[in-house]
């Protein structure tokens, strides 16, 4: 292998783990967030008198 190539792979693995390892950090200082969506399911509850689905309000 030539000294550019080896040069280059070695450039390449440095860049990958630290790219990794900034994300890393910076996904852990973020808070766990769950956003549901459910959309076009006004009828289907029971507060509006489906017998079907059984909610509690």
């Amino acid at each position: 292998m030539s000294i550019v190539s080896k040069a280059s792979r070695i450039l390449f693995v440095t860049a990958a783990a630290a790219a990794s390892l900034g994300q890393a950090r910076a996904e852990q200082a973020q808070p766990n967030i769950l956003w549901i969506t459910s959309e076009d399911n006004g009828p289907h509850l029971g507060c509006y008198g489906d017998s079907f689905a059984v909610t509690p309000n």
